[in-house]
């Protein structure tokens, strides 16, 4: 089994992701983005990361195509989450946003959940964050995480986040 998701918290909100997995991940074009308060519970926060790791899904070589080659879906989609962001949060453009953002990703393997804190590398880019050996930093536990446990993980796992934007 595999699922995908990725999460962006600023100092207005944290979003949630669904992804569909193909030969790349990409963000579903047709889910309802998850916009949460900063001061959400660990349970609530949890519960959503649960939910949107259940709508993630893999799916089949013609789906893939059919999002490959026709990237306006997937790029009106994205307009309307910025537009969305700009209006509900008071951002005056994308890049006020992205000056301010960390981006993190949480996966289900083989029945593991992995969550991954990532470097912001330009302003809507992003790597692995690295320990100083050069590894990947990522964090393992078990799927059976209680919906508090596993907010808690993913909320502590920002505080690794890095970027060029912010020293």
């Amino acid at each position: 089994m595999k699922k995908d998701i990725f999460l962006e918290k600023t100092n207005r909100y944290i979003s949630v992701t669904s992804y569909l997995i193909g030969r790349l991940r990409f963000a579903n074009p047709n889910q309802d983005v998850s916009y949460l308060d900063l001061d959400v519970s660990y349970i609530e926060f949890g519960k959503k990361i649960r939910d949107k790791l259940n709508e993630s899904r893999e799916i089949s070589e013609d789906t893939f195509m059919y999002y490959f080659n026709n990237r306006v879906v997937i790029d009106e989609f994205l307009d309307k989450e910025e537009k969305r962001i700009k209006k509900v949060y008071g951002y005056k453009s994308i890049k006020e946003i992205y000056k301010e953002i960390s981006f993190l990703s949480v996966h289900i393997l083989n029945d593991t959940l992995y969550i991954a804190p990532n470097h912001q590398d330009s302003l809507d880019g992003y790597t692995s964050v690295r320990d100083k050996n050069g590894n990947a930093i990522e964090f393992e536990y078990p799927i059976n995480l209680t919906d508090e446990a596993l907010g808690k993980a993913v909320m502590q796992a920002f505080e690794y986040c890095t970027s060029i934007y912010r020293k």
